[in-house]
């Protein structure tokens, strides 16, 4: 039974930290096309790079906890946990943009 409990609140959580990716994604667009239209353009790129960032921290903190419940289900083994070098990067490029956004 908790198990069941415990699926349906991470594919809630999982459905809402998808929202926030889109939702990170559009604003960074709205924000380009707003710097692109001549009003403080530099201004607009440095906003938009700091909200990039924070959405590829949240997309990777969805990605990690996600991979973190699947590895308690069921032990991976060495070969299995090859493909997670991805989340590191995402978490780095993150951390860059929000650090290079704010200093712009």
């Amino acid at each position: 039974m908790s198990a069941a409990t415990v699926e349906s609140k991470s594919v809630e959580a999982a459905a809402y930290a998808g929202f926030l990716d889109a939702l990170g994604g559009i604003a960074t667009a709205v924000l380009a096309i707003i710097g692109l239209t001549g009003f403080d353009p530099t201004g607009m790129a440095a906003i938009a790079t700091i909200v990039f960032g924070a959405a590829l921290l949240i997309q990777g903190g969805t990605i990690l906890s996600e991979y973190v419940q699947v590895a308690a289900l069921a032990p991976l083994s060495a070969a299995d946990t090859a493909g997670g070098e991805g989340v590191p990067a995402m978490f780095l490029a993150g951390a860059g943009g929000v650090g290079l956004g704010v200093l712009a």
